[in-house]
């Protein structure tokens, strides 16, 4: 007996209230039923536009055409699949790769070259329609801006947004509680010129966000002082988010939206000032093992910082900044810059010069994961053939069930049963690492005794932009434990089959490709040192 699965979308709420979405799939059981084919699961995207391929019925469709469990698919017609027709050319010849039938109930199609230049021809119009469609929208919100309404429904802190009505445009109207927050917090900046002692008097008076939050971030305090809207105009057309991409339009571009005003000229111009010349200027100093470094004993990361008017520098456990304004509940100590970063760079060299114990301390890695390899290929071939064993049974029940051999509470209760134990397998199988094909001994030496040279010479003249750059680059983890002054740091070699000195010459410029292509080998490196 042939095996359906059938697939319906609506793309907006309207249609959904609508019932649009039953329609089709009332439609779609009924030729099933009328074609004698059994229906074994039915996928739904309710409120997914066709515009996109990312829906979560269609994606769990395009993963089960894998798994056998249906050879037709039933869709009412092509622009319920997809808008664009490279999109529908797409997931139809992928279904055609595994056999699988594709019905359009109100458009049927064949591998005739005039089906599939009509299909063709109207996935085109229904692209050329939806994109007349969204241009029309566009200059329409052009037009309505330029005549001073909102766009959008979501209003700055500070401002409720009123909707549209027949009688009026939408518009922004002061919040009197939020606008007072924003009043206090530009008074707290003239006083105080740091975020994050805003942060502490807002903790300490209990004054909330929008979502009801005890605590603000200094990120949600920075925008509300660079926010333009408090000096009474908003803007629209800010941002071009064609192309997939968001960039921000020349400010002639924006069109200026007038609304109510919340903070005086004079103060938000000040307030500028001082952001600004807490920006100015260069960093003076580069910490090489920023974002790289964790702390053992809580897991956070450690960030550079300075003191006495930038004449010390070190690293501090970051848990007070993520636990900010709450206080810190790890004990790690900070660790001066210039002692850790001399003893993880003076552990690299002195690993660098003996390439040999490098290479040794590498292939012991690289047989540990082939062996975990082998071991993982067959649990992996054990799950699957577990899977197909779930599967046979699946179907065996559904047959039991349409023989009227079970009842329908029993065939729907172990057939939940059989799927919470499918979930459980399938997690189990991506629990399983990927599979190390083999060590190429000859290959690893000569790439290590390469990297070995170059490393150490980038390490000993590169600027510390540069460098912090490669260690970055080398560098997976670094580990620290300050009351032990334990360092743990954990690394990888390059492996790669282009692979000579030509090659390594380009390294300098840390290319993403070899990057990528390197860092997926998994052969790393590992070295203590105490500090």
């Amino acid at each position: 007996m042939k095996k359906a699965t059938i697939y319906a979308r609506v793309s907006t709420e309207r249609q959904e209230e609508q019932k649009t979405i039953e329609s089709q799939i009332c439609e779609l059981r009924e030729a099933c039923k009328k074609d004698g084919v059994v229906i074994v699961k039915e996928y739904i995207d309710d409120g997914f536009s066709g515009g996109i391929l990312a829906r979560p019925g269609l994606d769990q469709l395009r993963d089960d055409v894998s798994r056998g469990l249906f050879n037709t698919v039933y869709i009412l017609s092509p622009d319920r699949l997809a808008r664009k027709y490279l999109f529908q050319a797409l997931v139809i010849e992928e279904l055609k790769k595994k056999e699988i039938e594709v019905i359009f109930l109100n458009k049927p199609v064949t591998d005739s070259p005039e089906d599939q230049l009509l299909l063709g021809i109207e996935g085109l119009i229904a692209e050329y329609e939806r994109a007349k469609i969204l241009e029309r929208t566009r200059r329409g919100r052009l037009h309505r801006a330029k005549n001073g309404e909102i766009m959008g429904g979501s209003a700055p802190y500070g401002y409720d947004y009123l909707a549209k009505t027949k009688q009026r445009a939408a518009y922004y109207k002061v919040n009197e509680k939020e606008a007072e927050v924003v009043r206090i917090i530009f008074s707290l900046y003239l006083r105080f010129r740091s975020t994050s002692k805003i942060v502490k008097v807002l903790a300490n008076k209990k004054i909330r966000t929008r979502n009801n939050s005890k605590y603000w971030s200094k990120g949600m305090i920075h925008r509300i002082l660079t926010n333009e809207c408090y000096l009474g105009t908003t803007y629209y057309n800010k941002h071009d988010r064609s192309g997939g991409k968001r960039r921000k339009r020349e400010r002639n571009e924006w069109i200026p939206i007038k609304i109510p005003k919340i903070v005086n000229d004079e103060i938000f111009e000040l307030v500028q000032k001082v952001l600004k010349s807490h920006r100015g200027g260069k960093r003076r100093r580069i910490y090489i093992l920023s974002g790289l470094m964790r702390c053992e004993n809580c897991g956070s990361k450690y960030i550079g910082l300075s003191s006495n008017k930038g004449r010390h520098f070190y690293y501090r456990c970051g848990n007070l900044v993520r636990r900010f304004p709450l206080p810190k509940n790890c004990d790690s100590r900070p660790v001066k810059a210039e002692r850790i970063e001399s003893a993880v760079i003076n552990a690299i060299k002195n690993a660098l010069l003996r390439p040999q114990i490098l290479i040794n301390h590498v292939l012991g890695l690289a047989r540990n994961i082939l062996e975990k390899g082998k071991n993982a290929k067959k649990d992996k071939e054990r799950l699957t053939s577990k899977m197909n064993s779930l599967e046979y049974k699946k179907t065996r029940l559904l047959e039991l069930y349409l023989e009227k051999i079970i009842q329908k509470s029993t065939y729907l209760e172990k057939r939940k049963e059989i799927e919470e134990k499918e979930k459980e397998l399938e997690k189990r199988k991506e629990d399983v690492s990927h599979v190390a094909p083999y060590i190429d001994k000859p290959l690893i030496i000569q790439n290590v005794k390469y990297f070995s040279k170059l490393a150490k010479e980038m390490i000993e003249t590169l600027e510390p932009q540069k460098l912090q750059e490669f260690l970055a680059y080398l560098i997976d983890e670094i580990t620290f434990n300050s009351n032990k002054g334990e360092v743990k740091i954990s690394g990888h070699i390059p492996i790669t089959k282009k692979m000579d000195d030509s090659n390594y010459d380009t390294l300098s410029h840390f290319s993403p490709d070899l990057m990528n292509e390197t860092r997926n080998n998994k052969l790393k490196f590992e070295l203590e040192v105490k500090v």
